[in-house]
């Protein structure tokens, strides 16, 4: 009598891949991946995909397996720069639309990875400028941060500065910890036009003191000597320039 035996539906496809122990995230791994076909089923839609206890790492993989036919494919995945570092457990499953058919479970270490950005961003004005500066920590682990700017004395009682900095040497320097998934925002702010105005106020000022002189009445004295009348007595001539820079006539005008 000819016995059957018919392989379970649920693990009737062999995965086997070549998965590393280690794996950095933020970065894509190529993972090769075999695939057979135990049963002599003809399957024209499978799809292989990798899943941990993060979103998802991988795009899914489509395959047709014909009976027994085994083949190789590579699978990339991509593990979120922000994953906790640590062991985690990968799974690989293959479905034939919501059917399991086969299914492989591995445990892999995730790597710490340092991972910073920055932006930058300037407005101008009219002698003003506002500058901002953005830091996220998209790694898994904390990050100790230093920005420093060039900012003198002078510059810097124009600037307002969010948060304080300390001071070094002709520069201004911040530091500080991000965590994971945590941001540090500093705004710069620069304005100069109250030098400005100050500049206009005593140009204005000036202004009005040589106007206020030039239009008062001015005397002016020059001593001329003379001749010597006796032995020992001299003579001098004193000559008195007065102007009158009025508008109007003075009467009865009194040099003292």
């Amino acid at each position: 009598e000819l016995k059957t035996y018919i392989a379970s539906a649920k693990n009737i496809i062999d995965i086997v891949p070549k998965l590393p122990t280690k794996i950095t995230p933020g970065q894509e791994t190529k993972v090769p991946v075999k695939l057979k076909n135990r049963s002599r089923l003809n399957f024209e839609k499978i799809e292989v995909i990798a899943t941990t206890d993060v979103p998802k790492i991988s795009d899914p993989l489509q395959v047709a397996l014909k009976p027994q036919e085994e083949i190789e494919k590579e699978l990339v995945l991509m593990l979120d720069a922000g994953v906790n570092p640590g062991q985690k457990k990968i799974t690989i499953a293959a479905y034939e639309g919501n059917e399991l058919r086969g299914s492989f479970v591995a445990q892999v270490e995730i790597l710490p990875k340092d991972r910073v950005e920055e932006e930058r961003e300037t407005k101008r004005g009219f002698l003003t400028a506002a500058t901002t500066i953005t830091r996220k920590n998209i790694g898994n682990v904390k990050s100790e941060q230093r920005i420093e700017a060039t900012y003198n004395v002078f510059q810097r009682v124009f600037s307002s500065m969010t948060p304080s900095p300390e001071a070094e040497s002709g520069k201004v320097v911040w530091k500080f910890t991000l965590q994971p998934g945590e941001k540090e925002t500093i705004l710069i702010e620069s304005n100069y036009r109250p030098l400005l105005y100050g500049f206009i106020i005593i140009a204005i000022f000036t202004a009005i003191v040589i106007f206020s002189i030039e239009r008062s009445v001015v005397v002016k004295k020059r001593i001329f000597k003379g001749k010597e009348v006796i032995e020992g007595v001299k003579e001098y001539k004193i000559f008195l320039l007065v102007r009158n820079g009025k508008k109007y006539p003075l009467n009865d005008v009194k040099v003292m």
